[in-house]
């Protein structure tokens, strides 16, 4: 009986032979994929539905089935080609992400993704099945969903080389398989590179930067010379409400968390009214005043405090206590 360890090892260790292909990818009708990022977006490759593709290691190359280069890959940078006669798009490995179910084929999952994910990335209770695919023995195995997934998708994973021939997910209908795989000896590495006349991934991100800057300021423009100033004042009034008394002294001095609108907080504190130096260890800017019996501090911590808000607050602090 065949063990997941040995699957995940095969897919994980063995993808190292030189291989080629084409892949071809089924989508439902009306199938669209979504997905975020954080800080500067990704250099996104979209895989066509048929493809023909090289792969050695960290290699790639990705071609339209007429020769047309779509991708390569050195191991280090790549290259992102799209219309004809336009010279591609050269960035950083690191910066890609690449979209449809073709993916799963196409590039080797990093192994961290198995150890620190739940996506896709623990069997299911179906047993793993011996196959043929392509006249090639292979491996079936489902993968369970994570939580917030509906159905389990199946792979097709080869023995000898631990590449995954087949992804499917039979609820959706969808598929992504080689419908054409070979095995081979070697391939030259100036096959995965290119040497041409490229735009360079930075500096398209800073060209993209300034033309959001020029327009930006164009808006203001406009703005300031038929509606008014670009910048106004709105005084805010924030209700706060006591979250947590961190302290309590016997002198009468405290420090509590009082919570406001928005998933945001202050900080409150007094002591009995000295000289000596009063350490707060807090962010953002602190207010400071003193009573005939007390010093006070305040912090919204990144929210401003103006001269007016800060009377309001301690006219309330100072008022009789209720009852």
């Amino acid at each position: 009986m065949t063990t997941w360890v040995e699957v995940l090892t095969a897919m994980v260790d063995g993808p190292s032979k030189p291989i080629t292909g084409v892949v071809e990818t089924i989508l439902p009708e009306g199938h669209s994929e979504t997905f975020g990022w954080a800080g500067a977006p990704p250099v996104v490759v979209g895989l066509p539905s048929r493809v023909r593709m090289w792969r050695d290691g960290s290699r790639l190359r990705v071609d339209l089935l007429d020769g047309t280069p779509a991708f390569r890959s050195d191991g280090e940078s790549v290259w992102r080609f799209g219309s004809r006669g336009e010279p591609p798009l050269r960035a950083e490995r690191r910066r890609i992400h690449y979209t449809g179910p073709g993916r799963t084929l196409i590039q080797v999952r990093p192994a961290g993704d198995w150890a620190g994910s739940d996506d896709f990335t623990r069997p299911t209770d179906k047993p793993i099945e011996s196959v043929e695919f392509l006249g090639r023995p292979a491996w079936e195995v489902e993968l369970a969903p994570p939580q917030h997934k509906p159905h389990p998708i199946q792979h097709v994973v080869d023995k000898e080389t631990g590449a995954v021939l087949q992804s499917r997910n039979d609820a959706f209908g969808m598929s992504s398989s080689f419908v054409e795989f070979e095995v081979l000896d070697g391939v030259d590495a100036a096959f995965f590179s290119y040497d041409g006349p490229v735009v360079e991934d930075a500096d398209r991100r800073q060209a993209q930067r300034q033309a959001a800057d020029a327009e930006r300021e164009e808006q203001c423009a406009w703005f300031r010379e038929n509606v008014g100033a670009t910048e106004v004042s709105i005084p805010v009034t924030l209700d706060a409400r006591l979250d947590h008394v961190h302290r309590r002294d016997a002198d009468g001095g405290f420090e509590a968390t009082l919570r406001l609108p928005g998933h945001r907080h202050a900080s409150l504190a007094r002591r009995p009214r000295s000289d000596e130096p009063w350490e707060l260890r807090w962010s953002g800017e602190v207010s400071r005043w003193s009573t005939a019996e007390f010093d006070w501090a305040v912090t919204l911590h990144d929210l401003p405090l103006d001269d007016a808000a800060l009377a309001s607050l301690q006219e309330q602090l100072q008022a009789p206590p209720a009852g």
